[in-house]
């Protein structure tokens, strides 16, 4: 089963994968880039990060561009975790928690190091939290307005008949 979610209050995107068989669960993570140049390393046996540019091409010669990073957390529950290339491999695990942060220089931010923080703020929550946030932030918008459109005299029919 997976459940993903793009946490507006913590600013990274969050995947859960889990698997009915306790040890079951066995995947690799890459990360990988249309554009050149990128790059990918593990930082430890847990987390990736990745290099961009992202080059402008439409309102220049595409020489200039941002640099953009991205970093991804990899958490298992049972089993373990380990670098193997510029990938991470999780093994005889019950579940998987994918993090994934991404910081561009275009506001003049350090994206290394705002992804570091997101990562480490986020593993610290731990998924549950994560997820709670992310849904009272979204309720906190969408709940704020309730739409009535009145009793039909169908309402009680089937959809396919109305």
């Amino acid at each position: 089963q997976r459940e993903l979610f793009a946490s507006h209050a913590d600013n990274v995107l969050a995947m859960r994968i889990t698997c009915s068989r306790a040890g079951a669960l066995g995947l690799r993570v890459m990360l990988d880039g249309d554009e050149q140049p990128y790059a990918v390393e593990a930082i430890d046996d847990a987390t990736l990060g990745m290099e961009v540019l992202a080059r402008e091409h439409y309102h220049s010669d595409g020489a200039c561009g941002v640099i953009g990073h991205a970093r991804l957390a990899v958490l298992a529950e049972g089993g373990a975790v380990r670098a193997l290339g510029a990938g991470i491999v999780a093994e005889r695990c019950d579940a998987v928690t994918l993090l994934l942060a991404f910081e561009s220089t275009f506001d003049g931010a350090d994206p290394v190091a705002a992804c570091r923080a997101r990562i480490d703020a986020a593993v610290a929550q731990g998924y549950d939290a994560l997820k709670a946030r992310h849904i009272a932030d979204h309720q906190a918008l969408f709940r704020r307005v309730g739409l009535d459109l009145g009793p039909s005299p169908h309402a009680d029919e089937p959809l396919d008949r109305r």
